[in-house]
């Protein structure tokens, strides 16, 4: 699981702008000179904004508005003009825009696509990196630019893919960076984006994204992760058709599992992560897929199967029992015979699709 704390940016910094102070005063009085009467063209017009009027060869006094809020308050608002205000008059902008907020340890990047207060995120993204922000720049967690958006932004599935696209453009697509957890932008991308992950997921991949890449503790990979957010089997067809997904290690992946009754831990494959979720799209595609189910049987253990059982909805069966023959013949050494057991599952669940279409409503 990715770390949680980055989702409670804003819990640390309602009290902030009462502790901390924008850097300089919120006005400032300049004093210029004016030129004697007889020298200004009897023509010139008369400006009555910000100046005021006094006698021949006494000094103007100019007030600016300066801003009346931090720069980090502007950042989660998404208030560019602010921002603006701050960057043209620091001598070093890049410097201003990659420092951490004193309370909430986040750059004003993060702030930017943390905050729910901003109206317009690309906007306010667009301005800092344009500027000089760094788009790798890490928060106290390790969680950087591309884990944060598809976390807070994935039920925008557009604007996620647009705020992703403008990261990508100037952090030299690097796709591979982790969190403190070891989630890649594609474990984020896979898991939270519930509507439709494949968009974002297919341009992080074009970037060198990789489907085998594992987080730290259950060495979980982007698939796992996808399998948790939903019943996406039509992002399994895309990987499968698109992708290099040739390689019998793509669907042989494993990870680590709690056996409930035991609490011990031992490796499992894709199956038993798609039965703990109910995603019985996702179980028959894996099991009538040929190549893919000629890829388990070779990683799926009875201890696997029966847990799966023991775990599985009603209409999880077929698939499980199909799966468990195979099982046993490549146990056995006998020769494995999948094409016929995938024709007879398909024929089963032909016969069954109504069934099986409310069994999977009630599932999910």
């Amino acid at each position: 699981m990715p770390t949680l704390l980055s989702q409670n940016f804003s819990l640390v910094v309602q009290d902030r702008d009462a502790k901390t102070h924008p850097p300089e005063e919120s006005v400032v009085t300049t004093t210029l000179h004016q030129e004697p009467a007889s020298e200004v063209p009897p023509s010139a017009p008369t400006t009555t904004t910000a100046i005021e009027e006094v006698n021949e060869q006494k000094p103007i006094e100019v007030t600016v508005a300066m801003p009346t809020i931090s720069i980090w308050t502007a950042a989660e608002q998404g208030d560019v003009s602010t921002l603006t205000q701050y960057i043209q008059r620091h001598p070093h902008p890049a410097d201003l825009l990659n420092k951490r907020d004193p309370v909430s340890e986040c750059t004003l990047l993060h702030l930017a696509i943390v905050s729910s207060h901003s109206s317009d995120t690309f906007a306010t993204l667009d301005c800092l990196l344009r500027h000089g922000a760094n788009p790798s720049a890490r928060n106290i967690d390790n969680v950087q630019a591309l884990h944060t958006i598809p976390l807070h932004h994935g039920h925008d599935k557009d604007k996620t893919l647009a705020c992703m696209r403008l990261v990508l453009d100037h952090n030299d697509g690097n796709t591979q960076c982790r969190d403190g957890d070891g989630w890649t932008p594609l474990h984020y991308a896979a898991r939270f984006i519930p509507s439709d992950p494949w968009p974002v997921m297919q341009l992080l991949l074009a970037h060198g994204a990789d489907l085998m890449a594992k987080e730290y503790s259950t060495q979980r990979t982007p698939l796992f992760a996808l399998f948790a957010n939903g019943d996406h089997v039509h992002v399994l067809h895309e990987i499968y058709t698109t992708t290099s997904s040739s390689s019998l290690a793509l669907w042989q992946q494993c990870a680590e599992f709690i056996d409930p009754n035991t609490r011990r831990s031992y490796h499992a494959s894709l199956v038993l992560q798609a039965v703990k979720y109910r995603r019985m799209n996702i179980l028959q595609w894996l099991v009538t897929t040929v190549p893919v189910l000629d890829a388990l049987v070779d990683v799926v253990t009875p201890q696997e199967l029966s847990l799966a059982t023991h775990l599985c909805s009603h209409d999880m069966l077929p698939c499980l029992q199909t799966l468990a023959a195979l099982v046993a013949t490549k146990r056995a050494k006998k020769p494995a015979t999948i094409e016929p057991l995938v024709t007879r599952l398909f024929r089963f669940l032909s016969r069954h699709k109504k069934h099986i279409q409310e069994g999977e409503r009630i599932a999910v």
